[in-house]
């Protein structure tokens, strides 16, 4: 049987908006690596260290007891958090509804003839 190793995903660009997509890559990659079947702690260090040298600095600022912080599915979910920023329907309708079209956006309204 030939075994081959399957390299981490490229390092996270610490972008919110590329998340989803690289996380995604790492979840392929670790049920490929056969990483899911290892200690959970050992999924959070694979994953931190993926990620690249300032997910250290993320991770600690998540606060999370040192229990929590050897969780796979709590770290991942308080990454998710980190990084998928919440909307606010209610402030963009509001938002939405309170702006001003200027007059010179539509030059065939502002200068009939």
């Amino acid at each position: 049987m030939s075994l081959f190793q399957v390299p981490p995903p490229e390092k996270f660009t610490f972008k919110a908006e590329d998340w989803p997509r690289w996380r995604k890559r790492f979840e392929r990659f670790r049920i490929a690596s056969g990483l899911e079947t290892q200690a959970d702690e050992n999924q959070v260090n694979a994953l931190i260290y993926a990620m690249g040298e300032e997910a250290e600095d993320i991770l600690t600022s998540l606060h999370l007891s040192p229990a929590e912080a050897s969780e796979f599915c709590t770290v991942k979910n308080k990454l998710d958090a980190h990084f998928i920023t919440r909307r606010n329907v209610i402030f963009e309708r509001a938002k939405f509804n309170q702006r001003q079209q200027e007059l010179d956006a539509f030059p065939s309204l502002s200068s009939k003839g």
